[in-house]
């Protein structure tokens, strides 16, 4: 419900869901066809800046968009993120994303989100705004550029803690 009324050329646009009162839940999306930034890395390796700073472009434009709404996203990484084949981006995948005012990070007591791009402010359980998203996307805009994520670890444990201290 919290995006259901986003429309920005550069967000998925979502049709129709479910609701919340219903045993079979559903979300009705627009169709992309492309890949995901995680493919594109698998397939070419890492990307040359320029192609960098134009996909960082249209993600900024986008999350500004969202954070106008007041909505937070909360789980920006490549998985979440396709390019068209004509070459438009589109920024999915909002299953985690609040209200700004209502942003907390757990969920029963559960870690929302990927520990390789979430903002120390998240990994830490703590409140988070537009700020964690930005922290997210200068994780994603790294990892494109050097085929390599800035955190490493094992496990989401080791992931989080180098998150946090380094």
């Amino acid at each position: 419900r919290a995006i259901e009324h986003l429309n920005h050329p550069h967000i998925l646009q979502i049709f129709d869901y479910s609701g919340v009162d219903t045993d079979d839940c559903y979300i009705v999306t627009e169709f992309v066809e492309g890949a995901t930034l995680k493919q594109l890395l698998e397939e070419r390796g890492r990307l040359d800046s320029e192609t960098v700073i134009l996909l960082g472009i249209r993600l900024t434009e986008a999350l500004a968009y969202a954070h106008r709404e007041g909505i937070v996203h909360r789980d920006l990484k490549l998985e979440n993120v396709m390019l068209r084949r004509d070459g438009t981006l589109k920024l999915m995948d909002f299953g985690i994303a609040r209200f700004m005012e209502d942003a907390q990070v757990t969920i029963a007591g559960a870690l929302v989100g990927s520990p390789a791009y979430m903002s120390p402010e998240q990994a830490q359980e703590g409140e988070i705004d537009h700020r964690s998203d930005l922290f997210s996307l200068g994780t994603l805009l790294y990892h494109l550029t050097t085929g390599s994520l800035p955190f490493h670890g094992r496990n989401p444990s080791v992931i989080l803690r180098n998150l946090i201290e380094n």
